[in-house]
Protein backbone atom coordinates (compact mmCIF):
# COMPACT_ATOMS: atom_id res chain seq x y z
CA UNK A 1 0.00 0.00 0.00
CA UNK A 2 1.05 3.58 -0.57
CA UNK A 3 -0.49 6.56 1.18
CA UNK A 4 -2.82 8.97 -0.59
CA UNK A 5 -0.67 11.88 0.56
CA UNK A 6 2.24 10.63 -1.51
CA UNK A 7 0.18 9.96 -4.62
CA UNK A 8 -1.69 13.27 -4.51
CA UNK A 9 -1.45 14.83 -7.99
CA UNK A 10 -0.06 18.12 -6.74
CA UNK A 11 2.52 16.40 -4.55
CA UNK A 12 3.67 14.13 -7.38
CA UNK A 13 4.03 17.04 -9.78
CA UNK A 14 5.90 19.22 -7.28
CA UNK A 15 8.30 16.39 -6.45
CA UNK A 16 9.06 15.93 -10.15
CA UNK A 17 9.61 19.66 -10.60
CA UNK A 18 12.47 19.52 -8.11
CA UNK A 19 14.50 18.23 -11.03
CA UNK A 20 18.23 18.39 -10.24
CA UNK A 21 17.36 18.91 -6.55
CA UNK A 22 15.29 15.72 -6.36
CA UNK A 23 18.01 13.78 -4.52
CA UNK A 24 17.65 10.27 -3.14
CA UNK A 25 14.56 10.94 -1.01
CA UNK A 26 12.61 12.40 -3.92
CA UNK A 27 13.74 9.62 -6.22
CA UNK A 28 12.65 7.04 -3.64
CA UNK A 29 9.15 8.58 -3.52
CA UNK A 30 8.69 8.44 -7.28
CA UNK A 31 10.06 4.91 -7.46
CA UNK A 32 7.64 3.79 -4.72
CA UNK A 33 4.78 5.21 -6.76
CA UNK A 34 6.15 3.53 -9.90
CA UNK A 35 6.18 0.17 -8.14
CA UNK A 36 2.89 0.38 -6.26
CA UNK A 37 0.66 2.63 -8.36
CA UNK A 38 2.36 3.53 -11.67
CA UNK A 39 -0.82 5.11 -13.03
CA UNK A 40 -0.39 7.84 -10.38
CA UNK A 41 2.89 8.96 -11.97
CA UNK A 42 0.98 10.90 -14.64
CA UNK A 43 1.53 14.38 -13.10
CA UNK A 44 5.29 13.73 -12.92
CA UNK A 45 5.50 13.01 -16.64
CA UNK A 46 2.58 14.83 -18.22
CA UNK A 47 2.88 18.05 -16.22
CA UNK A 48 4.32 21.10 -17.97
CA UNK A 49 8.13 21.24 -17.52
CA UNK A 50 8.14 18.00 -15.45
CA UNK A 51 9.83 15.94 -18.14
CA UNK A 52 12.52 18.56 -18.58
CA UNK A 53 13.01 18.75 -14.82
CA UNK A 54 13.40 14.99 -14.37
CA UNK A 55 15.80 14.88 -17.33
CA UNK A 56 18.03 17.25 -15.39
CA UNK A 57 18.21 15.00 -12.33
CA UNK A 58 20.06 11.86 -13.38
CA UNK A 59 20.47 10.03 -16.64
CA UNK A 60 18.29 6.92 -16.95
CA UNK A 61 15.88 8.03 -14.21
CA UNK A 62 13.46 9.73 -16.59
CA UNK A 63 13.59 6.68 -18.87
CA UNK A 64 12.68 4.44 -15.91
CA UNK A 65 9.71 6.64 -15.03
CA UNK A 66 8.52 6.76 -18.65
CA UNK A 67 8.53 2.97 -18.88
CA UNK A 68 6.80 2.57 -15.53
CA UNK A 69 3.95 4.93 -16.37
CA UNK A 70 3.25 4.45 -20.06
CA UNK A 71 3.68 0.68 -20.38
CA UNK A 72 0.58 -0.83 -18.77
CA UNK A 73 1.38 -4.51 -18.31
CA UNK A 74 -2.13 -5.28 -17.08
CA UNK A 75 -3.53 -4.25 -20.45
CA UNK A 76 -2.40 -7.19 -22.54
CA UNK A 77 -5.22 -7.51 -25.05
CA UNK A 78 -6.36 -10.72 -23.35
CA UNK A 79 -7.98 -9.76 -20.06
CA UNK A 80 -9.19 -6.27 -20.85
CA UNK A 81 -11.41 -4.30 -23.19
CA UNK A 82 -9.31 -1.15 -23.25
CA UNK A 83 -8.65 0.55 -26.58
CA UNK A 84 -5.37 2.07 -25.34
CA UNK A 85 -3.27 -0.82 -26.70
CA UNK A 86 -1.63 -1.32 -23.32
CA UNK A 87 -0.29 2.24 -23.05
CA UNK A 88 -1.47 4.74 -20.44
CA UNK A 89 -2.66 7.91 -22.07
CA UNK A 90 -1.81 11.58 -22.02
CA UNK A 91 -3.35 13.57 -19.19
CA UNK A 92 -4.93 16.97 -19.51
CA UNK A 93 -6.47 18.34 -22.67
CA UNK A 94 -7.32 21.89 -23.60
CA UNK A 95 -9.39 23.21 -26.48
CA UNK A 96 -7.28 23.34 -29.62
CA UNK A 97 -4.57 21.05 -28.27
CA UNK A 98 -3.48 18.04 -30.32
CA UNK A 99 -4.30 14.59 -28.98
CA UNK A 100 -0.80 13.55 -30.02
CA UNK A 101 2.08 15.92 -30.77
CA UNK A 102 5.85 16.08 -30.43
CA UNK A 103 5.60 18.48 -27.49
CA UNK A 104 3.22 16.33 -25.43
CA UNK A 105 4.61 14.22 -22.61
CA UNK A 106 8.27 13.94 -21.55
CA UNK A 107 9.57 12.46 -24.79
CA UNK A 108 11.44 15.40 -26.27
CA UNK A 109 13.66 15.93 -23.18
CA UNK A 110 14.06 12.16 -22.84
CA UNK A 111 15.51 11.75 -26.33
CA UNK A 112 17.54 14.95 -26.12
CA UNK A 113 19.31 13.95 -22.91
CA UNK A 114 19.32 10.12 -23.01
CA UNK A 115 18.90 9.10 -26.63
CA UNK A 116 19.96 5.45 -26.52
CA UNK A 117 18.02 4.66 -23.34
CA UNK A 118 15.04 6.66 -24.55
CA UNK A 119 14.86 4.74 -27.83
CA UNK A 120 15.21 1.43 -25.99
CA UNK A 121 12.35 2.34 -23.66
CA UNK A 122 10.22 3.50 -26.58
CA UNK A 123 10.75 0.21 -28.41
CA UNK A 124 9.62 -1.70 -25.33
CA UNK A 125 6.45 0.38 -25.23
CA UNK A 126 5.87 0.04 -28.99
CA UNK A 127 6.48 -3.72 -28.88
CA UNK A 128 3.87 -4.06 -26.15
CA UNK A 129 1.38 -1.75 -27.86
CA UNK A 130 1.71 -3.45 -31.25
CA UNK A 131 1.17 -6.88 -29.70
CA UNK A 132 -1.84 -5.75 -27.66
CA UNK A 133 -3.32 -4.16 -30.78
CA UNK A 134 -2.81 -7.39 -32.72
CA UNK A 135 -4.57 -9.39 -30.00
CA UNK A 136 -7.41 -6.89 -29.88
CA UNK A 137 -7.89 -6.97 -33.65
CA UNK A 138 -7.86 -10.75 -33.58
CA UNK A 139 -10.93 -10.56 -31.36
CA UNK A 140 -9.26 -11.75 -28.18
CA UNK A 141 -11.59 -10.92 -25.31
CA UNK A 142 -13.43 -12.69 -22.53
CA UNK A 143 -16.50 -13.33 -24.65
CA UNK A 144 -14.71 -15.25 -27.37
CA UNK A 145 -12.03 -16.78 -25.19
CA UNK A 146 -8.28 -16.39 -25.59
CA UNK A 147 -6.86 -16.88 -29.05
CA UNK A 148 -3.76 -18.90 -29.69
CA UNK A 149 -0.43 -17.25 -30.29
CA UNK A 150 -0.47 -18.60 -33.83
CA UNK A 151 -3.62 -16.56 -34.50
CA UNK A 152 -1.47 -13.43 -34.38
CA UNK A 153 0.56 -14.57 -37.39
CA UNK A 154 -1.61 -12.40 -39.64
CA UNK A 155 -0.05 -9.41 -37.89
CA UNK A 156 3.52 -10.71 -38.01
CA UNK A 157 5.92 -10.10 -40.85
CA UNK A 158 9.47 -11.30 -41.34
CA UNK A 159 11.90 -8.70 -42.64
CA UNK A 160 15.61 -8.84 -43.33
CA UNK A 161 16.21 -5.13 -42.75
CA UNK A 162 18.98 -5.65 -40.20
CA UNK A 163 20.85 -8.24 -42.25
CA UNK A 164 19.14 -11.22 -40.64
CA UNK A 165 15.49 -12.31 -40.68
CA UNK A 166 13.49 -10.90 -37.80
CA UNK A 167 9.77 -10.94 -36.99
CA UNK A 168 7.94 -7.67 -36.44
CA UNK A 169 4.38 -7.20 -35.15
CA UNK A 170 1.79 -4.77 -36.42
CA UNK A 171 -0.52 -3.77 -39.23
CA UNK A 172 -0.81 -0.81 -41.58
CA UNK A 173 -2.28 1.33 -38.81
CA UNK A 174 0.70 0.59 -36.56
CA UNK A 175 3.09 1.47 -39.39
CA UNK A 176 1.45 4.90 -39.60
CA UNK A 177 1.70 5.79 -35.90
CA UNK A 178 4.55 8.24 -36.42
CA UNK A 179 2.35 10.17 -38.85
CA UNK A 180 -0.65 10.05 -36.48
CA UNK A 181 -2.79 8.56 -39.26
CA UNK A 182 -3.31 5.13 -37.74
CA UNK A 183 -5.45 4.09 -34.79
CA UNK A 184 -3.27 3.62 -31.75
CA UNK A 185 -2.10 5.03 -28.42
CA UNK A 186 -1.48 8.77 -28.55
CA UNK A 187 1.66 8.69 -26.36
CA UNK A 188 3.31 6.36 -28.91
CA UNK A 189 2.48 8.82 -31.67
CA UNK A 190 3.77 11.75 -29.61
CA UNK A 191 6.97 9.91 -28.78
CA UNK A 192 7.67 9.05 -32.42
CA UNK A 193 7.03 12.63 -33.49
CA UNK A 194 9.44 13.91 -30.83
CA UNK A 195 12.02 11.29 -31.83
CA UNK A 196 11.76 12.39 -35.44
CA UNK A 197 12.77 15.94 -34.56
CA UNK A 198 15.63 14.79 -32.35
CA UNK A 199 16.89 12.50 -35.11
CA UNK A 200 16.89 15.45 -37.50
CA UNK A 201 18.96 17.44 -34.99
CA UNK A 202 21.41 14.56 -34.53
CA UNK A 203 21.89 14.12 -38.28
CA UNK A 204 22.31 17.88 -38.66
CA UNK A 205 25.15 17.71 -36.10
CA UNK A 206 26.97 15.26 -38.39
CA UNK A 207 26.19 11.93 -36.73
CA UNK A 208 26.09 9.35 -39.57
CA UNK A 209 22.80 7.59 -40.23
CA UNK A 210 24.58 4.25 -40.09
CA UNK A 211 25.13 5.01 -36.40
CA UNK A 212 21.60 6.27 -35.72
CA UNK A 213 19.57 3.61 -37.55
CA UNK A 214 20.97 0.57 -35.66
CA UNK A 215 20.12 2.32 -32.39
CA UNK A 216 16.54 2.82 -33.56
CA UNK A 217 16.15 -0.83 -34.56
CA UNK A 218 17.86 -2.29 -31.49
CA UNK A 219 15.23 -4.20 -29.55
CA UNK A 220 12.57 -3.38 -32.13
CA UNK A 221 9.89 -6.04 -32.65
CA UNK A 222 7.21 -3.70 -34.01
CA UNK A 223 6.44 -2.21 -37.41
CA UNK A 224 5.83 1.27 -35.96
CA UNK A 225 9.55 1.88 -35.52
CA UNK A 226 10.32 0.24 -38.87
CA UNK A 227 7.96 2.65 -40.61
CA UNK A 228 9.55 5.51 -38.69
CA UNK A 229 13.03 4.46 -39.83
CA UNK A 230 11.92 4.29 -43.47
CA UNK A 231 10.59 7.82 -43.11
CA UNK A 232 13.87 9.07 -41.65
CA UNK A 233 15.91 7.47 -44.43
CA UNK A 234 13.68 8.81 -47.21
CA UNK A 235 13.76 12.33 -45.80
CA UNK A 236 17.55 12.15 -45.50
CA UNK A 237 17.98 10.25 -48.76
CA UNK A 238 21.10 12.17 -49.74
CA UNK A 239 22.82 10.88 -46.58
CA UNK A 240 21.33 7.39 -46.47
CA UNK A 241 23.85 5.68 -48.74
CA UNK A 242 22.81 2.04 -49.07
CA UNK A 243 20.94 1.92 -45.76
CA UNK A 244 17.56 1.91 -47.47
CA UNK A 245 18.35 -1.00 -49.80
CA UNK A 246 17.25 -3.76 -47.43
CA UNK A 247 13.95 -2.00 -46.82
CA UNK A 248 13.38 -1.52 -50.54
CA UNK A 249 13.82 -5.26 -51.11
CA UNK A 250 10.88 -6.07 -48.80
CA UNK A 251 7.41 -6.35 -50.41
CA UNK A 252 5.64 -5.65 -47.11
CA UNK A 253 7.47 -2.34 -46.79
CA UNK A 254 6.18 -1.33 -50.23
CA UNK A 255 2.61 -2.19 -49.31
CA UNK A 256 2.79 -0.34 -45.99
CA UNK A 257 4.33 2.72 -47.62
CA UNK A 258 1.71 2.94 -50.35
CA UNK A 259 -0.92 2.94 -47.62
CA UNK A 260 0.89 5.62 -45.63
CA UNK A 261 1.14 7.92 -48.65
CA UNK A 262 -2.62 7.72 -49.18
CA UNK A 263 -3.20 8.87 -45.59
CA UNK A 264 -0.84 11.81 -46.09
CA UNK A 265 -3.71 13.50 -47.92
CA UNK A 266 -6.10 13.18 -44.99
CA UNK A 267 -6.66 15.68 -42.22
CA UNK A 268 -5.31 13.51 -39.37
CA UNK A 269 -1.63 13.60 -40.28
CA UNK A 270 0.81 15.19 -37.85
CA UNK A 271 2.36 18.54 -38.60
CA UNK A 272 5.60 18.47 -40.58
CA UNK A 273 6.56 22.04 -39.74
CA UNK A 274 10.28 22.22 -39.04
CA UNK A 275 10.92 18.66 -40.27
CA UNK A 276 13.82 18.10 -42.67
CA UNK A 277 12.74 16.86 -46.10
CA UNK A 278 9.03 17.09 -45.28
CA UNK A 279 8.24 17.48 -48.99
CA UNK A 280 9.13 13.78 -49.36
CA UNK A 281 6.26 12.71 -47.13
CA UNK A 282 4.20 12.32 -50.29
CA UNK A 283 6.76 10.09 -52.03
CA UNK A 284 5.99 6.45 -52.55
CA UNK A 285 8.88 4.02 -52.85
CA UNK A 286 8.59 4.38 -56.62
CA UNK A 287 9.74 7.99 -56.36
CA UNK A 288 12.44 6.94 -53.91
CA UNK A 289 13.76 4.29 -56.29
CA UNK A 290 13.72 6.71 -59.23
CA UNK A 291 15.63 9.32 -57.25
CA UNK A 292 18.25 6.78 -56.21
CA UNK A 293 18.67 5.45 -59.74
CA UNK A 294 19.21 8.86 -61.32
CA UNK A 295 21.72 9.86 -58.64
CA UNK A 296 23.70 6.61 -58.98
CA UNK A 297 26.97 5.96 -60.73
CA UNK A 298 27.46 2.75 -62.77
CA UNK A 299 28.40 0.55 -59.80
CA UNK A 300 25.61 1.86 -57.59
CA UNK A 301 23.11 1.52 -60.45
CA UNK A 302 23.90 -2.19 -60.68
CA UNK A 303 23.44 -2.55 -56.91
CA UNK A 304 20.01 -0.99 -57.21
CA UNK A 305 19.05 -3.25 -60.10
CA UNK A 306 19.87 -6.23 -57.88
CA UNK A 307 17.66 -4.76 -55.12
CA UNK A 308 14.78 -4.92 -57.59
CA UNK A 309 15.58 -8.55 -58.36
CA UNK A 310 15.60 -9.38 -54.64
CA UNK A 311 12.19 -7.76 -54.30
CA UNK A 312 10.74 -9.95 -57.06
CA UNK A 313 12.35 -13.10 -55.68
CA UNK A 314 10.88 -12.47 -52.24
CA UNK A 315 7.40 -12.17 -53.71
CA UNK A 316 7.93 -15.29 -55.83
CA UNK A 317 9.19 -17.25 -52.82
CA UNK A 318 6.23 -16.16 -50.71
CA UNK A 319 3.76 -17.20 -53.40
CA UNK A 320 5.46 -20.59 -53.72
CA UNK A 321 5.10 -21.10 -49.98
CA UNK A 322 1.39 -20.36 -50.15
CA UNK A 323 0.98 -22.70 -53.12
CA UNK A 324 -2.63 -23.46 -54.05
CA UNK A 325 -3.83 -21.16 -51.25
CA UNK A 326 -3.58 -18.24 -53.68
CA UNK A 327 -5.67 -18.23 -56.89
CA UNK A 328 -3.51 -18.28 -60.00
CA UNK A 329 -4.83 -14.92 -61.25
CA UNK A 330 -4.13 -13.25 -57.91
CA UNK A 331 -0.63 -14.74 -57.77
CA UNK A 332 0.13 -13.55 -61.30
CA UNK A 333 -1.06 -10.05 -60.45
CA UNK A 334 1.02 -9.97 -57.25
CA UNK A 335 4.16 -11.09 -59.05
CA UNK A 336 3.59 -8.68 -61.93
CA UNK A 337 3.13 -5.83 -59.47
CA UNK A 338 6.48 -6.67 -57.87
CA UNK A 339 8.13 -6.82 -61.30
CA UNK A 340 6.71 -3.38 -62.08
CA UNK A 341 8.20 -2.07 -58.83
CA UNK A 342 11.52 -3.70 -59.67
CA UNK A 343 11.54 -1.89 -63.00
CA UNK A 344 11.99 1.36 -61.06
CA UNK A 345 15.45 0.12 -60.00
CA UNK A 346 16.63 -0.59 -63.56
CA UNK A 347 18.02 2.47 -65.28
CA UNK A 348 17.70 0.85 -68.70
CA UNK A 349 13.90 0.89 -68.42
CA UNK A 350 13.64 4.68 -68.14
CA UNK A 351 12.82 7.20 -70.81
CA UNK A 352 13.08 10.98 -70.58
CA UNK A 353 10.89 13.25 -72.66
CA UNK A 354 11.00 17.02 -72.80
CA UNK A 355 7.65 18.82 -72.69
CA UNK A 356 6.54 22.43 -72.45
CA UNK A 357 6.31 21.98 -68.66
CA UNK A 358 9.72 20.34 -68.25
CA UNK A 359 10.97 16.76 -68.45
CA UNK A 360 8.83 13.65 -68.02
CA UNK A 361 10.71 10.66 -66.61
CA UNK A 362 9.03 7.27 -66.88
CA UNK A 363 9.97 3.69 -66.17
CA UNK A 364 8.53 1.10 -68.56
CA UNK A 365 7.84 -2.42 -67.24
CA UNK A 366 8.08 -5.40 -69.63
CA UNK A 367 5.12 -5.83 -72.00
CA UNK A 368 3.88 -9.01 -70.31
CA UNK A 369 3.84 -7.22 -66.95
CA UNK A 370 1.94 -4.29 -68.40
CA UNK A 371 -0.60 -6.69 -69.91
CA UNK A 372 -1.33 -8.34 -66.56
CA UNK A 373 -1.53 -5.04 -64.71
CA UNK A 374 -3.79 -3.53 -67.36
CA UNK A 375 -6.21 -6.42 -66.92
CA UNK A 376 -6.40 -5.58 -63.24
CA UNK A 377 -6.71 -1.84 -63.79
CA UNK A 378 -10.46 -1.82 -63.18
CA UNK A 379 -9.79 -2.20 -59.48
CA UNK A 380 -7.15 0.51 -59.59
CA UNK A 381 -9.52 2.86 -61.40
CA UNK A 382 -12.21 2.19 -58.80
CA UNK A 383 -9.72 2.99 -56.07
CA UNK A 384 -8.70 6.20 -57.79
CA UNK A 385 -12.33 7.27 -58.23
CA UNK A 386 -13.04 6.43 -54.58
CA UNK A 387 -10.10 8.56 -53.51
CA UNK A 388 -11.20 11.45 -55.73
CA UNK A 389 -14.68 11.45 -54.22
CA UNK A 390 -13.38 11.12 -50.66
CA UNK A 391 -11.03 14.06 -51.15
CA UNK A 392 -13.71 16.22 -52.79
CA UNK A 393 -16.60 15.47 -50.47
CA UNK A 394 -14.87 14.82 -47.18
CA UNK A 395 -11.23 15.86 -46.91
CA UNK A 396 -11.56 19.26 -48.56
CA UNK A 397 -14.87 19.93 -46.86
CA UNK A 398 -13.27 19.24 -43.49
CA UNK A 399 -10.09 21.27 -43.97
CA UNK A 400 -11.74 24.27 -45.61
CA UNK A 401 -10.15 23.91 -49.05
CA UNK A 402 -13.27 22.77 -50.95
CA UNK A 403 -13.81 24.18 -54.42
CA UNK A 404 -17.33 25.12 -55.54
CA UNK A 405 -19.39 22.09 -56.55
CA UNK A 406 -22.06 22.72 -59.17
CA UNK A 407 -25.34 20.87 -59.31
CA UNK A 408 -24.17 19.22 -62.52
CA UNK A 409 -20.98 18.02 -60.81
CA UNK A 410 -22.92 16.66 -57.87
CA UNK A 411 -25.37 14.79 -60.09
CA UNK A 412 -22.47 13.30 -62.07
CA UNK A 413 -20.65 12.25 -58.89
CA UNK A 414 -23.78 10.60 -57.51
CA UNK A 415 -23.93 8.57 -60.73
CA UNK A 416 -20.28 7.67 -60.22
CA UNK A 417 -21.13 6.54 -56.69
CA UNK A 418 -23.76 4.20 -58.09
CA UNK A 419 -21.20 2.80 -60.55
CA UNK A 420 -18.84 2.11 -57.67
CA UNK A 421 -21.49 0.28 -55.70
CA UNK A 422 -22.46 -1.75 -58.76
CA UNK A 423 -18.90 -3.19 -58.76
CA UNK A 424 -19.67 -5.55 -55.87
CA UNK A 425 -18.42 -8.02 -54.75
CA UNK A 426 -15.08 -6.56 -55.84
CA UNK A 427 -15.79 -3.25 -54.06
CA UNK A 428 -14.17 -2.80 -50.67
CA UNK A 429 -15.24 -0.56 -47.79
CA UNK A 430 -13.41 2.48 -49.21
CA UNK A 431 -15.80 2.51 -52.19
CA UNK A 432 -18.71 2.70 -49.78
CA UNK A 433 -16.93 5.47 -47.85
CA UNK A 434 -16.67 7.50 -51.06
CA UNK A 435 -20.25 6.86 -52.15
CA UNK A 436 -21.64 7.68 -48.70
CA UNK A 437 -19.61 10.91 -48.59
CA UNK A 438 -21.17 12.09 -51.86
CA UNK A 439 -24.65 11.03 -50.74
CA UNK A 440 -24.31 12.75 -47.37
CA UNK A 441 -23.14 15.95 -49.03
CA UNK A 442 -26.06 15.87 -51.49
CA UNK A 443 -28.69 15.34 -48.79
CA UNK A 444 -27.19 18.06 -46.61
CA UNK A 445 -27.13 20.53 -49.47
CA UNK A 446 -30.71 19.71 -50.42
CA UNK A 447 -32.41 19.56 -47.02
CA UNK A 448 -30.31 22.08 -45.09
CA UNK A 449 -29.25 24.58 -47.76
CA UNK A 450 -32.14 24.19 -50.18
CA UNK A 451 -30.14 23.06 -53.22
CA UNK A 452 -32.54 21.74 -55.89
CA UNK A 453 -31.62 18.26 -57.13
CA UNK A 454 -33.29 15.93 -59.63
CA UNK A 455 -35.56 13.28 -58.13
CA UNK A 456 -33.32 10.48 -59.41
CA UNK A 457 -30.29 12.00 -57.67
CA UNK A 458 -32.17 12.39 -54.41
CA UNK A 459 -33.30 8.77 -54.61
CA UNK A 460 -29.69 7.67 -55.21
CA UNK A 461 -28.34 9.67 -52.26
CA UNK A 462 -31.05 8.57 -49.86
CA UNK A 463 -30.78 4.93 -50.89
CA UNK A 464 -27.01 4.88 -50.36
CA UNK A 465 -27.16 6.13 -46.78
CA UNK A 466 -30.09 3.84 -46.01
CA UNK A 467 -28.14 0.84 -47.30
CA UNK A 468 -25.16 1.80 -45.14
CA UNK A 469 -27.44 2.09 -42.13
CA UNK A 470 -28.84 -1.35 -42.86
CA UNK A 471 -25.38 -2.90 -43.00
CA UNK A 472 -25.18 -3.60 -46.73
CA UNK A 473 -21.53 -2.60 -46.97
CA UNK A 474 -18.85 -5.29 -46.59
CA UNK A 475 -16.97 -5.68 -43.36
CA UNK A 476 -13.72 -3.82 -43.08
CA UNK A 477 -10.49 -5.70 -42.53
CA UNK A 478 -10.67 -4.53 -38.92
CA UNK A 479 -14.17 -3.40 -38.07
CA UNK A 480 -13.00 -2.18 -34.68
CA UNK A 481 -11.49 0.85 -36.42
CA UNK A 482 -14.61 1.92 -38.32
CA UNK A 483 -16.03 4.41 -35.77
CA UNK A 484 -12.69 6.23 -35.45
CA UNK A 485 -12.61 7.65 -38.98
CA UNK A 486 -14.89 10.56 -39.81
CA UNK A 487 -14.67 9.65 -43.50
CA UNK A 488 -16.14 6.20 -42.90
CA UNK A 489 -19.45 5.41 -44.59
CA UNK A 490 -21.01 4.64 -41.21
CA UNK A 491 -20.19 8.10 -39.91
CA UNK A 492 -21.35 9.85 -43.10
CA UNK A 493 -24.66 7.99 -43.03
CA UNK A 494 -25.18 8.62 -39.33
CA UNK A 495 -24.84 12.37 -39.87
CA UNK A 496 -27.60 12.58 -42.46
CA UNK A 497 -30.03 9.73 -41.77
CA UNK A 498 -31.94 11.95 -39.29
CA UNK A 499 -32.63 14.32 -42.18
CA UNK A 500 -34.73 11.60 -43.80
CA UNK A 501 -36.99 11.64 -40.73
CA UNK A 502 -37.86 15.33 -41.07
CA UNK A 503 -41.00 16.72 -42.74
CA UNK A 504 -38.79 18.18 -45.49
CA UNK A 505 -37.99 14.65 -46.59
CA UNK A 506 -41.64 13.61 -47.16
CA UNK A 507 -41.31 13.81 -50.93
CA UNK A 508 -38.05 11.88 -51.00
CA UNK A 509 -39.47 9.14 -48.79
CA UNK A 510 -42.49 8.79 -51.08
CA UNK A 511 -40.20 8.72 -54.13
CA UNK A 512 -38.21 5.87 -52.66
CA UNK A 513 -41.01 3.53 -51.63
CA UNK A 514 -43.59 4.60 -54.23
CA UNK A 515 -46.21 4.97 -51.51
CA UNK A 516 -46.70 7.16 -48.47
CA UNK A 517 -43.03 7.00 -47.41
CA UNK A 518 -43.74 5.04 -44.22
CA UNK A 519 -41.48 2.16 -45.23
CA UNK A 520 -38.55 4.48 -45.86
CA UNK A 521 -39.23 6.27 -42.58
CA UNK A 522 -38.99 2.93 -40.79
CA UNK A 523 -35.71 2.13 -42.57
CA UNK A 524 -34.19 5.48 -41.57
CA UNK A 525 -35.44 5.16 -38.01
CA UNK A 526 -33.97 1.70 -37.53
CA UNK A 527 -31.05 1.80 -35.02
Amino acid sequence: MISAEITDETVVELVALLGPDLREDGEAILRRIADAAPERLAPALEGIFCGRALAGYRQEFLADMVLAYYLDEEEDGIHSHSYDEGVRGHQGFSLGAQMAAWYRGPFMPLFQTDFRNGVSILNQILNHAATVRARTLTGNDWYDGPVQDSDLDQYRIELGITGAPHVYVGDAGTWNWYRRTGVGPYPCMSALQALERVCDDIVELGVPLDVVIPMLLDGCDNVAMVGFVVGVLVRHLDKAGTLLDRFLAEPDVWHFEFGRVVHEYGGLRASSEGIVGADRRGWSLREVATSLVFAAGPERAEELRLVGQQLVEKVRGHLEQLGDGVPAAAAELELSTARAWATCFDRSTYSVQETDDGFVIESHPPAEVTAVLSAGMSGVLRSQESMRLIVRYHVKQENGTAEPITTEDLVADLSSAVTLLDAQPELDASGWDASAAVAAYALTQHFVHGLPLPDDSLKIAANIVLRVGEGDMPQRDHDIEAPYFSQGAERSAARVLPLLLTPKADDVRRLLDGADGAAVYARAERP
